[in-house]
């Protein structure tokens, strides 16, 4: 079931490139806005930060499913990126990252800094059983 096009961000993100990442920031919508007075949205904000192995991640895919990919970062990882749901789950040690978010076929995988800063380390996609992260079969 898909939520209603008007609860998700504007197609119009911003890239902030400083030397070792990239910075998400993708604007809410007004309705969303915290200062409309909804509670839900008072929670701590958290800093999506692409590492450069994750923005050549991105880069691989097409133009379409860059902004999909990135709309998703926003509005599923800048709050409660910690607590488990249907699409985040804390994955067992493993070489790749301590937290998981699922959008469809694609696999984000990230871990929360102590100040409020969510790192994405690598994103791929999955056919079947089996995780592709650039094109190579990876195995976690």
């Amino acid at each position: 079931m898909d939520a209603p096009a008007s609860l998700f961000p504007s197609r119009r993100t911003a890239l902030r490139c400083d030397a070792l990442s990239w910075t998400l920031r993708v604007p809410l919508p007004s309705r969303l806005h915290p200062a409309s007075g909804f509670g839900i949205l008072a929670r701590m904000r958290f800093e999506v930060i692409l590492v450069p192995s994750a923005e050549g991640d991105v880069a691989h895919y097409a133009k379409r499913q860059q902004t999909v990919l990135l709309d998703a970062l926003a509005v599923f990882l800048e709050t409660d990126p910690e607590v488990e749901t249907r699409r985040r789950k804390r994955l067992r040690d493993n070489p790749l990252a301590p937290w998981e978010l699922r959008i469809a076929d694609f696999r984000v995988f990230y871990e929360v800094t102590a100040g409020k800063q969510v790192r994405v380390l690598a994103i791929g996609h999955k056919v079947h059983n089996d995780l592709f992260i650039r094109g190579e079969r990876v195995l976690i």
